[in-house]
């Protein structure tokens, strides 16, 4: 599980970076500490969900879904609207 946890950060590390810059570039300097705390509010809500969810059904394996999604185009589509559901959420609570 450790492992997994190294890449998944190791993986999502620039993004995290460009975000950090934009908040700094675009942002007010004085608003950024506000900011930082918006998003690691998000992050911790995010992290708990998924372990909350990984407790009450340890049986549900998120890449099988997936996987069987990008068998139609339906099925992908939907995977990716629910990505861009989740993604504006995490704007909108850092922005806002």
């Amino acid at each position: 599980m450790l492992t997994t946890l190294k890449n998944e950060l190791i993986r999502i590390w620039p993004l995290l970076a460009i975000i950090a810059l934009a908040l700094v570039i675009l942002g007010d300097v004085a608003q950024l500490a506000v900011q930082l705390y918006r998003l690691s509010m998000v992050a911790l809500v995010l992290i708990a969900a998924h372990l909350i969810r990984k407790a009450l059904f340890p049986y549900l394996d998120l890449k099988t879904f997936t996987g069987k999604a990008k068998e139609t185009a339906s099925g992908a589509g939907m995977v990716v609207l629910a990505l861009f559901a989740l993604l504006a959420v995490i704007v909108c609570v850092a922005v806002l």
